[in-house]
């Protein structure tokens, strides 16, 4: 099957897409997942009944339709969601998108420093440890390997939720066969930016085993492998230890905090996760039919109680469990999830979602926004798998970036009109949204020029966005192939915080191959860069060296 038209130019759509557009099984995945998590967000953190219909206009919900909720917390205004908005779910999942490059390799800085601290601005409802997270990472000095927090909301190292898991597909999407040795360390990379409990991290790391069984087989697994799945996340530490800025820093900085072995905490994990099961097991065993059983197992799960319901374990096993039970009826199958009131809605029909349509399914049958964007996005992922030429996305070079002072600096202009900070220029506004009491900052409905459609807080007057906020462009890359696309996944860079001309400034692979590319490959700019590189480890030059390779012969026809 050839691949799906690579591009970064979406119009807005809020209708399904087309069939021809939803043929390969990845963007099928990314459809199936943003519809179930639009499903889900309707009935998201309520167990009221009337809540339900006055949201949604009926006593269940059924398909995505246009409703209202308060947004940006008690203070925050009602705003009207069109039918299909995603939450917080897919707006991760994309932001995690467009940090994988063109050629395979997933940038940790972007995603740290500029994607995190801007999706504070317009997040639909994230989880305390991500937004805990997120706003650490505002701070210039604050990195993502050493981002652990503590306060009185939230703590890194008990940090567990599903905010990583909900949001770890691209990784998976993007890799060569869809090849767990390939893409374990990148989803653990990008699961500890945010979550520092082994459930958060873990949780990832089964699920992505999971959908990487369905794209390789084109089938949901049967419960008789569950348990392969969840013991396969016993390479971890292995994993994350053979890197030597985990080892040194990360890990000794984890266990000197939670006072236990990552191992040992790793080990718990798992057996918690063949326990859960084993419940999933007992609850088909019993023969009731698949709506029945899907309560009964989110109970048992512990999937209701305020304490456990949004765990990264139980959504990682709750989400295949349900895969597993709807394969026949995938619809129905989500809007069974999505009305189960008291359980994480959207987070687990986004990820059953994301497994039933990685066995190629039909468009789901509602509305759902941004669908070319994410479906888009999703082609650009098979690109990548497939070794071929992709663009990489335009964010900022991290060495002049600086995250917006606060949420509403997010917002502001330049010469050809309003930005977003990090993700480029805005093409059309609607809505206005004001905050009640002294804050004069105001939401409002912005489409930027890729495609995404953001809810996102802004002044009334809008300053100028620095230089260094302004998207970047990049080259197309050809991913190497999938050995070559690990090193460097864990690799810490110097402080990127020091002045611009730096001459020892962190290397951005992406901007210093640019520079290489725009000076002809010449010999003075490609050593300057290399020992740029070089000083920052084997690793990191030679993946620069294989980079600067695979765009040479391209270029020259080879």
């Amino acid at each position: 099957m050839s691949s799906p038209e690579v591009r970064y130019e979406h119009t807005m759509q809020t209708g399904p897409t087309s069939a021809s557009a939803i043929e390969h099984p990845v963007v099928s995945s990314a459809i199936w997942a943003a519809w179930g998590d639009a499903l889900g967000f309707i009935t998201e953190l309520t167990s009221s009944l009337g809540e339900v219909s006055r949201r949604s206009g009926g006593a269940k919900v059924e398909n995505t339709v246009p409703w209202r909720r308060q947004m940006g917390g008690r203070f925050g205004p009602i705003v009207d969601l069109p039918a299909g908005t995603y939450s917080d779910d897919t707006q991760l999942r994309l932001a995690v998108s467009r940090s994988i490059r063109g050629n395979g390799r997933f940038d940790l800085e972007s995603f740290s420093k500029i994607e995190l601290p801007v999706f504070l601005s317009y997040e639909m409802r994230a989880g305390k440890g991500t937004r805990a997270a997120a706003y650490e990472l505002m701070k210039r000095h604050v990195r993502w390997s050493a981002n652990f927090f503590e306060n009185e909301r939230a703590s890194y190292v008990n940090a567990g939720g599903n905010g990583a898991a909900m949001r770890i597909q691209p990784h998976v999407w993007s890799t060569p066969r869809y090849d767990p040795r390939y893409f374990i360390a990148p989803v653990a990379s990008d699961a500890i930016v945010t979550h520092g409990h082994p459930r958060g991290v873990v949780g990832a790391v089964i699920h992505a085993n999971a959908l990487s069984s369905v794209l390789r087989r084109g089938e949901i697994p049967a419960p008789s492998v569950w348990g392969e799945i969840v013991a396969y996340a016993r390479s971890l530490p292995e994993t994350m230890s053979s890197n030597e800025a985990l080892r040194e820093r990360w890990l000794p900085t984890w266990e000197k905090t939670a006072g236990r072995r990552w191992q040992d905490a790793v080990e718990e994990t798992i057996e918690e996760g063949a326990t859960m099961v084993d419940l999933a097991q007992q609850a088909l065993a019993d023969g009731r039919n698949p709506g029945e059983a899907y309560r009964d197992l989110i109970i048992g799960l512990g999937g209701k109680k305020r304490e456990t319901a949004g765990s990264g374990m139980i959504a990682a096993i709750a989400s295949l469990a349900a895969a597993w039970m709807f394969r026949e009826d995938p619809v129905d199958g989500l809007r069974v999830i999505a009305n189960q009131l008291g359980t994480d809605t959207d987070t687990i029909a986004t990820m059953a979602g994301a497994l039933l349509g990685a066995t190629g399914l039909a468009p789901p049958p509602g509305p759902l926004l941004d669908s070319d964007y994410i479906a888009g996005e999703a082609a650009r992922m098979v690109a990548i798998s497939e070794g071929q030429a992709a663009p990489s996305f335009p964010h900022p070079d991290p060495i002049n970036w600086r995250p917006p002072r606060s949420l509403s600096d997010s917002v502001g202009t330049t010469r050809t009109g309003i930005s977003v900070a990090g993700l480029g220029a805005v093409t059309s506004t609607d809505g206005k949204y004001e905050l009640s009491g002294k804050d004069r900052s105001f939401y409002q409905w912005m489409t930027l020029d890729h495609g995404q459609t953001l809810l996102i807080k802004r002044r009334p007057d809008l300053k100028p966005l620095p230089a260094g906020a302004l998207p970047m462009q990049r080259p197309s890359l050809t991913a190497i192939n999938g050995s070559a696309r690990q090193p460097g996944l864990f690799d810490e860079r110097r402080n990127e915080d020091e002045p611009a001309d730096s001459a020892r400034g962190p290397g951005d692979l992406d901007a210093a191959l640019q520079r290489v590319i725009a000076a002809g490959f010449d010999e003075w700019t490609l050593g300057h860069e290399m020992k740029r590189f070089a000083e920052e480890g084997v690793s990191r030059a030679t993946e620069f060296a294989a980079a600067v390779a695979a765009v040479y012969q391209t270029q020259r026809g080879r």
